[in-house]
This record gives structure tokens, C-alpha cells and sequence, in this order.
């Protein structure tokens, strides 16, 4: 994929840490980071049918995979990383809008919380890349 005429001398920079410069190497497997993510988003009992000890393990096993996406970059085609660090923080907003969220609402099916509570009808707000966020919208304004 080529990206104007002077690609070669531009120097890609990300937001948050995530820095884009290519080294070179490819001794990392993407392959098994973007598998690690869809581990954690994939499954029914990990994307759908929630419980608040399968959200906060997910939490961490994504926490250690986006520290692997960070170090796996500076290896690999720099779009091909981007991919993957958009998966990873995806699944991260994902996982935290989830867990800020104690109901079941929408595609929201938390097994340990069946019920709806009104209180919480509002949108949730997720954000960050180092540290994750999530809050309601309603706290934002």
C-alpha cells in the first residue's frame, strides 16, 4: 500500500504511545495478539453473556495484550499495526463500557445482574489509550 510519493521520508507518529515507526523485524506473531483480542471479544461467554469475574479478567488479559501490540509495532508493517492496536483499544472501550455498566440493557446480557435499571438508560463514554476510561454520559457534561 503506498501513501504518497515521499511515504518513505515521513515519520508516522500515534496518539497515546502508540508509535508507528517500523524497525524492521518481524519476530513478532500478529497473528497470535489479534487471536488473544478476539479470545477475550469473541465468545458468547465473554461478549455476551457477562459476568462482572469474566469482565474484570477479560480487563486484564486485554491490559496485557495491549502491552503486547505496543511492543509487537515497532516489528511489524506499520498499518498492519494500527490494525491491531485499533482492535486492542476497541476491545478495551468495549470491555470498560461494560463493566461501568451493572445491568442488563441492549446487547448487554450480564448473567450475575438480569435486571434493568432505569437509572442507568443513558449512553456510556469510553475512551484512552494507556489508561482506559468509561463513565456515563450523563457525569460528562
Amino acid at each position: 500500500m503506498k501513501i504518497g510519493a515521499l511515504q518513505a521520508k515521513r515519520l508516522s507518529r500515534g496518539a497515546g504511545g502508540a508509535d508507528l515507526r517500523a524497525v524492521g523485524s518481524t519476530q513478532a506473531d500478529a497473528s497470535e495478539v489479534v487471536s488473544a483480542i478476539q479470545a477475550e471479544t469473541l465468545p458468547l461467554d465473554r461478549g455476551f453473556w457477562r459476568t462482572a469475574d469474566r469482565l474484570n479478567a477479560s480487563a486484564a488479559a486485554l491490559d496485557a495484550v495491549w502491552r503486547d501490540a505496543l511492543d509487537l509495532q515497532h516489528r511489524i508493517d506499520p498499518i498492519k499495526a494500527r490494525e491491531i492496536l485499533a482492535m486492542a483499544a476497541t476491545a478495551r472501550w468495549i470491555n470498560a463500557s461494560a463493566r461501568q455498566r451493572k445491568e442488563t440493557r441492549g446487547i448487554q446480557r450480564r448473567v450475575d445482574i438480569p435486571g434493568t435499571d432505569p437509572e442507568q438508560s443513558g449512553s456510556i463514554l469510553s475512551g484512552g489509550l494507556t489508561a482506559i476510561w468509561a463513565g456515563s454520559a450523563r457525569a460528562k457534561r
